[in-house]
């Protein structure tokens, strides 16, 4: 079957068009439906909406819909698939009736959809309406069927995944660079990442070998800049990265950082692990689905800068007792994080929902 596909999400967000060019790529007919404009480079059709007149932002996606009916009738998808509920979700809920599958980002769920009794049952009347559900992580299919009444069947559990650029680069094999251990994250700057815990860290730890490079942009950039100067920390900015110069940066790099308050299952923590680098990381539900404290990576508590500090010392004086578990690591992400794979999977699933709701209606017209 030759699956045409109108994916809707922001596009300006890099994950958003590695999936599309991953579709692309694998012999989709892909669409991408969105309110934002990219920022990388694309391999596939897209089609960037601005409403003609001004919207408040809560109603730009809801006031998208007789645009995406119109794009829908010239297309003829098979299928949607929205990324995050409350807006692309919205919007294929609210459109004409086609199956849609939604995939779940982790603060759509974890904090919009919960946020208040209106938004649960939006995102519920959401959630119910996709013909199946993908999330990157058990801690979230456990949110879905506890909290939100979705059986088991309709949802599927695996990461987002790692590009073939980061399982086939050489893993991480010497430590220290010019005498000094390098932390490095490519989690964006932004409030829910908490970058700020990282930066207190880097202070608490300034008389140490330990440097810091910083590889994003976000919302918290000119504070970061501002705290670094203030401080004369030894962090470096990078703002944000192509693939090559970020796989090469991360490679500089002996330890990985997250500092998130709430999170799925990062990408870029599965980056960091097939690398061979040693990921030190909050201590949330989803990130226990991959590090084992004290066995494969370190872990410490939101917003602890202090406990933060302790784990790096703790992981720069034991970085050899951490050899074998870094190339489990590798092997860990080679196994269950490789995207390619992962997406084949998922499109053999697509096909198998596309062809048993054409059989439906095929029975229904009888």
């Amino acid at each position: 079957m030759n699956l045409r596909v109108i994916v809707l999400a922001d596009a300006s967000v890099p994950h958003a068009i590695r999936w599309c060019n991953l579709l692309s790529e694998l012999g989709l007919d892909v669409l991408l439906f969105s309110l934002e404009e990219p920022r990388d480079p694309i391999k596939f059709h897209v089609h960037l909406y601005e409403p003609p007149v001004y919207v408040p932002h809560r109603f730009r996606y809801a006031a998208a819909v007789t645009e995406l009916n119109r794009v829908i009738k010239g297309f003829k998808p098979h299928l949607l698939n929205p990324h995050y509920i409350p807006n692309y979700g919205l919007m294929s809920h609210l459109a004409n009736r086609l199956p849609f599958y939604m995939s779940v980002w982790g603060s759509d769920l974890l904090l919009v959809a919960r946020n208040s009794r209106i938004k649960r049952l939006i995102s519920r009347k959401i959630l119910k309406d996709a013909v199946a559900l993908h999330v990157d992580a058990h801690h979230m299919a456990d949110i879905l069927k506890n909290e939100f009444g979705i059986t088991a069947d309709r949802i599927d559990v695996f990461p987002f995944g790692v590009e073939r650029e980061f399982l086939n680069a050489k893993p991480k094999t010497d430590a220290k660079e010019a005498g000094m251990w390098t932390v490095v994250s490519h989690r964006r700057l932004d409030s829910d990442m908490d970058p700020m815990t990282i930066l207190r860290a880097a202070h608490i730890l300034r008389d140490e070998p330990v440097r810091f490079i910083l590889m994003s942009d976000g919302e918290l950039m000119d504070e970061i800049k501002d705290y670094i100067a203030r401080h004369a920390l030894n962090v470096e900015l990078t703002g944000r990265l192509m693939r090559e110069q970020m796989i090469s940066t991360l490679l500089r790099g002996d330890l990985w950082v997250s500092a998130s308050l709430t999170d799925s299952t990062p990408v870029s923590l599965l980056e960091a692990m097939s690398l061979g680098l040693l990921p030190i990381v909050t201590n949330l539900p989803a990130l226990r689905e991959w590090v084992i404290d004290g066995l494969n990576g370190l872990m410490f508590e939101p917003g602890d800068a202090q406990g933060l500090a302790n784990a790096i010392k703790l992981a720069i004086r034991n970085m050899d007792a951490f050899k074998t578990a870094l190339k489990l690591n590798v092997q860990l992400v080679r196994q269950k994080a490789d995207l390619r794979s992962n997406m084949i999977r998922m499109i053999a699933k697509w096909e198998r929902l596309v062809s048993d709701t054409q059989n439906r209606r095929h029975a229904m017209k009888l």
